[in-house]
């Protein structure tokens, strides 16, 4: 039995990344008048300003991180369904070859046909 993976939801509202990053950036520019004749404090604002950049780059890296991920799976499950092709053609020309009922294929990893079932 296979059961489906659960479909993650983006996180929206107030504690999502855009929305904490966005409340971020509004305090520093609102704090940045008001912050500017303290040195420590001075300090502190470009330090915060400082981070807000690295978290920006690494989201940004991130969603390509994402996008190269989601292009990879596509194209392994190409190759699968490829794959799958190339093996039911592969096992129909062994099958014809060697028989429907032929042990063989056992040995090859392929199911050989069973006995057809008489109904009287």
């Amino acid at each position: 039995m296979t059961t489906t993976p659960k479909k993650r939801r983006r996180r929206t509202g107030p504690r999502s990344r855009g929305e904490t990053m966005s409340q971020w950036e509004a305090l520093s520019m609102a704090a940045r008048p008001h912050l500017a004749d303290n040195p420590r404090s001075a300090a502190d604002q470009a330090a915060f300003d400082a981070l807000i950049a690295q978290i920006k780059l690494a989201n940004a890296e991130q969603e390509g991180l994402t996008a190269r991920l989601r292009d990879s799976i596509r194209g392994r499950q190409a190759l699968q369904r490829e794959g799958r092709k190339l093996r039911n053609h592969l096992a129909s020309h062994l099958r014809a070859k060697l028989g429907p009922g032929s042990k063989l294929l056992r040995e090859l990893g392929l199911r050989p046909r069973g006995r057809p079932v008489r109904h009287s």
